[in-house]
C-alpha cells in the first residue's frame, strides 16, 4: 500500500510543476548592446550567475558535456524537475535567444510554454521557467555601472 500512496505523490508533483507567473508581456528592451554581460537570477534565492555568451551556453542540471559550454543549475535545483540539457542560451547580434532542448519539464518564457528546438527571443527583465526553477534574465552594461 506505501508504494501506491509514493506513486499519488509522484503524480501529484508532475501535474503541479507549471510556472507560477503568467504574464505574456516583454519586460525590457529586446536588445543586448555589444559589451553587455547577461544576469541570470535564481528566484527565489537571489543567486546570481554572469554570463557573457560569446558561445552558445546550455543550462541545467549537468556539466559533463565537454563540448559545448554549460552552466550546471544543480545546485539550485533540487526538486526542480531540471533537465541534464534543458534549455539553450546564444546571443545572435544584439539579441538574446532561448531555445527548448526537448527538456522533460519544459522550459517557460514568461508563461508561455516553449516548442522544443525552437527559438524564441528574450527581453530585460524576462522570466525563466526550467522545470519549476525560476530564473530572471537582465542585460547589463556594465560600462554604465
Amino acid at each position: 500500500m506505501e508504494a501506491s500512496a509514493d506513486r499519488v505523490i509522484k503524480m501529484e508533483m508532475m501535474q503541479h510543476h507549471t510556472p507560477l507567473t503568467r504574464s505574456s508581456a516583454r519586460q525590457g528592451s529586446q536588445r543586448i548592446e555589444r559589451d553587455a554581460k547577461v544576469l541570470l537570477q535564481s528566484l527565489p534565492s537571489g543567486a546570481c550567475f554572469w554570463l557573457s555568451l560569446e558561445t552558445p551556453i546550455i543550462l541545467g542540471g549537468n556539466a559533463s558535456f565537454p563540448q559545448e559550454d554549460a552552466l550546471d543549475l544543480s545546485q539550485l535545483a533540487y526538486r526542480h524537475h531540471l533537465s541534464k540539457r534543458h534549455c539553450s542560451l546564444r546571443r545572435c547580434g544584439v539579441r538574446l535567444t532561448v531555445t527548448d532542448l526537448e527538456s522533460a519539464y519544459g522550459t517557460y518564457l514568461n508563461g508561455d510554454r516553449l516548442l522544443p528546438g525552437q527559438e524564441y527571443e528574450v527581453a530585460n527583465g524576462d522570466r525563466l521557467v526550467l522545470g519549476t526553477l525560476h530564473l530572471a534574465i537582465y542585460f547589463v552594461d556594465l560600462r554604465r555601472t
